[in-house]
């Protein structure tokens, strides 16, 4: 595991100078130990040490969300153990200048996607952000989701619905209406883990483990001053490029932007509903139609309670 994934992070023009993987020295490994490098660095739970080197924690949570989001939807190889232990910020110095990198250790844990799956969770994302209903269902269905499952997908993931009026990773409100379809979709009175958490079971297995590793990126690149709106752009960005279909470049360049001027419409959109026609709302009636929620908290307690099993 090791090995690949040093070799994959060595191919990425994006990201071979920003991570560092050990190299695992073979010659010297026999069936009870491994020979691998030696790396020093700071571990990205301490804040404080970090601080005190003149590390740019924000600098780190970009490179740390940007390197999963290459293993989530580009390699379709991922380490699914990335806790502050396994991460460290090491500073190395080109042409005299002082560089952070991002050091990942512990590959003991990881699962491979086909390619097929891969693509499909490419393309549950892309739809996803540009709310894109028809994409979402047929992706949803080709990983195995039948019935209405798919439409939870997105208040799962980025915490909005394909018809939430919300900016990507922004604070969203949901409205009553939202929520009643929602238990609606769910069949449970009440919006609670030991209930909706019962679906969760119907998720294919690699799903669950890309939904919990996801969750754990979420907390460290938060802890690290990271923003949810980078996190799911970034995710975005990586879902669309890796659906490339084509070996012409001019044909996935094209996709590429297709796929930024779409989201950036979208964006936009939300943008001027929230800044131009909402403050025209009563304030009154919409704190009592609105309230804050977040259905991929509701859902991670289930999903370790499943990896244990």
């Amino acid at each position: 595991n090791c090995s690949k994934i040093r070799g994959m992070f060595l191919s990425d023009k994006r990201l071979h100078s920003k991570i560092i993987v050990p190299e695992v020295h073979s010659q010297f490994c026999t069936d009870k130990v491994i020979v691998m490098d030696y790396i020093q660095g700071i571990p990205l739970h301490d804040n404080q040490k970090m601080l005190e080197a003149g590390v740019d924690c924000r600098n780190i949570a970009s490179i740390f969300v940007d390197a999963f989001g290459a293993m989530f939807f580009d390699y379709g190889f991922i380490h699914c153990d990335p806790h502050p232990g396994n991460l460290l910020v090491s500073t190395e110095y080109e042409n005299g200048r002082p560089v952070d990198k991002l050091v990942i250790l512990d590959h003991g844990l990881y699962i491979q996607l086909d390619d097929s799956f891969r693509r499909h969770n490419c393309g549950i994302w892309k739809a996803m952000v540009i709310q894109d209903n028809k994409s979402l269902k047929e992706n949803a269905a080709a990983i195995g989701l039948t019935g209405t499952t798919w439409k939870l997908l997105p208040f799962i993931l980025i915490n909005r619905s394909t018809e939430t009026q919300s900016q990507l990773g922004k604070s969203s409100y949901m409205s009553i209406e939202e929520r009643n379809q929602l238990v609606d979709k769910l069949g449970i009175s009440e919006m609670n883990i030991s209930k909706a958490g019962n679906l969760v079971g119907s998720f294919p297995p690699e799903m669950v483990w890309i939904m919990r590793t996801m969750h754990l990126v979420k907390d460290l690149h938060e802890k690290l001053g990271g923003k949810k709106s980078e996190r799911f752009h970034t995710y975005a960005h990586h879902a669309n490029a890796g659906m490339k279909s084509s070996n012409w470049r001019v044909v996935n360049a094209f996709s590429q932007l297709h796929f930024i001027v779409s989201l950036w419409l979208m964006e936009t959109k939300m943008y001027l509903y929230f800044e131009l026609y909402a403050p025209l709302m009563k304030r009154e009636m919409l704190s009592r139609r609105r309230s804050r929620f977040s259905m991929s908290d509701l859902f991670r307690e289930d999903m370790e309670q499943k990896m244990v099993k």
